[in-house]
């Protein structure tokens, strides 16, 4: 296996497991009943917490990171083209489902509030593919205008403290950050660079871990970006700037920690590989294979999942009566199956592919 193939890999891996978080949260938040989805109790799950500290943020760092390849293999019009045909068009496609159930559950007439309501349900769902479609262009525009110059990413990223939040505006402005150090980890080959011995990567590692320890432990419900938003056009300026540095380093140290203890189990993984036992060289290879697997479709993963979720497993679990872990644990395993399942089936029909999953 060659170093492109390799790292390939690795990345899928990564992908697969922020997936994976997603569905668990989506799991904890929609499928522990009405009075914890009314109240959002699942804020104050320490697992929750966890996820939802940095699942979104490491996401966006890898889009970040793979479409600064994109970048350096296209022209900006190709990149442009990318983005439309890969998100702009399966969010405006998926989005159907959820605007046919809206009519049929509301009493929208006439032509301007059908298209209305069309339009609203498109900006109001899969908002991470939207967030990585305005971070994608903002970061086109600067590189075609700018040529790359970290001082104009940083001023942006002032300038989005003094907006105001409406329409998600709070959720992709805090992304936009990630996307930012993804983007540049790439172009400054931060991956080629990482040379350190066994002892090193495990020191820093249980570093970051501790270190991350410290901040989840004052992570509470005021720090999530759905309860506090990121503008500081509000009554306590200073507090809030201090949560989105907060809330922005807690997601930085969550990715690290997971980015480290990657390459201390890929590292393992390849001298178990390498070794004489070849059962277990199968079975962590094909173990790395099913994650792989996972990452390569979380586009189609993250629509189905969310889709599932919202109009068949919240009504379902619409009477549990708070966060069950193995209930959580069956719901992220049967979205998870279906989901990918799916997501096969509209693979194998190379137009609704291209259309529904961007795939060429």
């Amino acid at each position: 296996m060659n170093k492109s193939t390799t790292r390939s890999k690795f990345i899928d891996c990564l992908k697969a497991i922020a997936i994976i978080l997603v569905v668990v949260g989506h799991a904890m938040q929609f499928g522990s009943g009405m009075h914890c989805y009314i109240y959002s109790d699942f804020f104050e799950n320490i697992i929750f917490k966890i996820i939802y500290s940095f699942h979104m943020p490491l996401f966006m760092l890898i889009s970040g990171y793979l479409f600064c390849g994109s970048v350096m293999r296209n022209t900006m019009a190709d990149n442009i083209r990318s983005r439309f045909t890969t998100l702009l068009i399966p969010i405006m496609l998926w989005s159907i489902i959820p605007y046919v159930i809206r009519l049929v559950q509301g009493d929208e007439r006439g032509v301007w509030l059908v298209a209305r309501a069309y339009f609203t349900t498109c900006i109001g769902n899969f908002w991470f593919l939207w967030a990585v479609f305005y971070c994608s262009l903002i970061v086109l525009a600067v590189k075609q205008c700018f040529d790359d110059r970290m001082v104009v990413y940083v001023l942006l990223a002032v300038v989005m403290l003094f907006t105001p939040d409406f329409n998600r505006l709070q959720l992709y402005k805090f992304m936009y950050g990630y996307f930012v150090v993804g983007y540049m980890l790439r172009k400054h080959n931060f991956m080629e660079k990482i040379t350190c011995t066994k002892k090193k990567l495990c020191c820093i590692a249980a570093g970051l871990i501790i270190a991350y320890i410290c901040v989840i432990f004052l992570f509470d419900r005021n720090c999530y970006i759905y309860t506090s938003g990121y503008t500081l056009l509000c009554d306590d300026a200073l507090w809030q700037l201090v949560i989105d540095i907060f809330r922005f380093v807690t997601g930085l140290v969550g990715c690290a920690v997971v980015f480290m203890l990657a390459v201390l189990v890929r590292n393992v993984s390849r001298k178990i590989c390498a070794g004489n036992n070849k059962n277990a060289a199968n079975m962590g290879k094909k173990a790395i294979d099913i994650l792989a697997y996972i990452g390569r479709n979380t586009l189609g993963i993250y629509i189905i999942s969310t889709l599932i979720f919202s109009y068949i497993v919240k009504p379902l679990a619409w009477n549990v009566n708070g966060i069950n872990y193995f209930l959580v644990v069956l719901e992220t395993v049967g979205v998870l199956a279906t989901s990918l399942g799916i997501n096969g089936m509209v693979r194998k029909i190379p137009v609704l592919g291209l259309l529904l999953l961007g795939r060429r």
